[in-house]
């Protein structure tokens, strides 16, 4: 769930600051020190400190816990806060702390003495920011990848490669960015998607490609930029989809294709953009989609049209941009569906449906959010939960009609974006319909939706129950809101 943060102003009075562990001092104070002469310091440990530390360093001569900090509290720490090295115990700082800490701070090199506990991909973030440090270096570390990553930063180091860890992508990438290193190229590592991408940006490797590896996907990105390679194209690798976009970039290799790869979607694509290959169409793989699509670009294809095919959302769709098709368009053939995408549209059509009991949940309300006239030939018990939470957010008239409460999640999180291209659940609700929360079902929360509810609507304190809420979702709560620190229970 995606938290909203309220940052308003908490008076002293409103905190309970006995029930603040050290983890909510640090996290309060972080945000707002003017809390410092209530804090009870002693509640505060090494994590708690160095947390408190790198937002607010002014309060470092009440710190007595240095020594229970943890290589990463140091880490981030001096990264932030650098003045307090003289307080690091450095034995704790591992490979990876000292890639980080450098990287941001190489004044603290001279403290180091885990250079061999670095691994490849800390030496290449350390090298690529802090070349320097070089002459530290366990060169046979780095593979590939490592290495064509520096070199791109720092190609200096060229004389340390082992050429031979470069794969496929390596070099591709390398070469890329850096062709002057061709010399030194296997290009029999490279693979046909490899060529296609380093073609594209240094089309003089063309000598050095072995053709036969590409793909058709490969040839259509590769002819689309550089059609002059077409004589190395062996075209019968080259499919429907890849035809599609080519011919819309490129539509001299018509005399190169193989048509009947190409299906509704291809045709539909092609079409709108090339209408000059009409005569090569096979009408008959177009599906209604296909021809609404189609259609909305190029009308003058009516009279290939099978319109038996067309859906409801696809009239809606074309009558929208082609208004003159309506005399094509047989009520009588639609299902329930189709006639509510109709209807969304054009509810003028409305005494010609005799298809409301086939209509589903999601038939209705996606139907009734955009024409709600339509309420009095609605069977409600045909929604579920997330139905609901998807109509009463648009139309929150109809709340005394829901019977389905207690289905509705917090976050709405059902993973269905199919129908809901948003979270379906009580946060969508109250984004639009903050009056609705009294309807709330609060013995189906988790911690953390609870926590949302604290802090995004603290009008409903009373009604949650603060037990369930557990100490990662308490910090937030807290942060925000520390006045409901006395509802904690320990």
């Amino acid at each position: 769930m995606n938290h909203k943060k309220n940052r308003e102003t908490v008076s002293s009075d409103e905190i309970d600051f006995e029930n603040l562990t050290g983890a909510d001092w640090a996290d309060l104070l972080s945000h707002k020190p003017q809390f410092a002469d209530k804090c009870d310091w002693s509640k505060l440990d090494g994590m708690a400190w160095a947390s408190l530390l790198e937002e607010q360093p002014q309060f470092a001569d009440r710190c007595d816990k240095w020594e229970e900090m943890s290589d990463w509290n140091w880490r981030y720490l001096l990264i932030k806060q650098p003045q307090f090295a003289d307080k690091c115990d450095w034995s704790k700082l591992d490979g990876r702390d000292w890639s980080d800490l450098l990287v941001k701070q190489p004044r603290f090199a001279d403290k180091c003495d885990k250079w061999d506990e670095m691994s490849a991909k800390n030496w290449r973030r350390l090298l690529i920011e802090q070349p320097q440090f070089a002459d530290k270096c366990d060169w046979s570390k780095l593979d590939g990848r490592d290495w064509a990553d520096l070199l791109k930063k720092q190609p200096q180091f060229v004389a340390k490669l082992d050429w031979t860890k470069l794969d496929c992508s390596d070099w591709r990438s390398l070469l890329i960015e850096l062709p002057q290193f061709a010399d030194k190229c296997d290009w029999e590592k490279l693979e046909g998607w490899a060529w296609r991408e380093l073609l594209i940006e240094q089309p003089q490797f063309a000598d050095k490609c072995d053709w036969s590896k590409l793909d058709g996907w490969d040839w259509r990105g590769l002819l689309e930029k550089y059609p002059e390679f077409a004589d190395k194209c062996d075209w019968a690798k080259v499919e429907g989809s890849d035809w599609r976009g080519l011919l819309i970039e490129q539509p001299q290799f018509a005399d190169k294709c193989d048509w009947s790869k190409l299906d509704g979607l291809d045709w539909a694509y092609l079409l709108t953009e090339r209408p000059q290959f009409a005569d090569k169409c096979d009408w008959s793989k177009l599906d209604g989609r296909y021809w609404a699509s189609l259609l909305e670009k190029q009308p003058q294809f009516a009279d290939k049209c099978d319109w038996s095919k067309l859906g409801g959302g696809d009239w809606a769709s074309l009558l929208e941009k082609q208004p003159q098709f309506i005399d094509k368009l047989e009520l009588s053939e639609l299902s329930g569906g189709a006639f509510a995408s109709l209807l969304e549209k054009y509810p003028q059509f409305a005494d010609k449906c005799d298809k409301w009991a086939e209509m589903t949940g999601v038939d209705w309300v996606s139907l009734l959010k955009e024409q709600p006239q339509f309420a009095d030939k609605c069977d409600w018990s045909k929604l579920d939960g997330n139905n609901w939470a998807y109509l009463l957010r648009y139309q929150p008239q109809f709340a005394d009609k829901c019977d389905k409460w207690h289905e509705i999640e917090a976050d709405g999180d059902d993973g269905d974006g199919r129908y809901y291209p948003f979270c379906a659940g009580w946060d969508g609700i109250l984004e639009k319909q903050p009056q609705l929360i009294e309807r709330c079902d609060w013995g189906r929360m988790k911690s953390e939706d609870l926590a949302w509810f604290a802090v995004n609507y603290p009008q409903v304190a009373d009604k949650i129950d603060w037990s369930r809420i557990n100490r990662r979702d308490w910090s937030f709560i807290l942060r925000y809101q520390p006045q409901f620190a006395s509802r904690r229970v320990k």
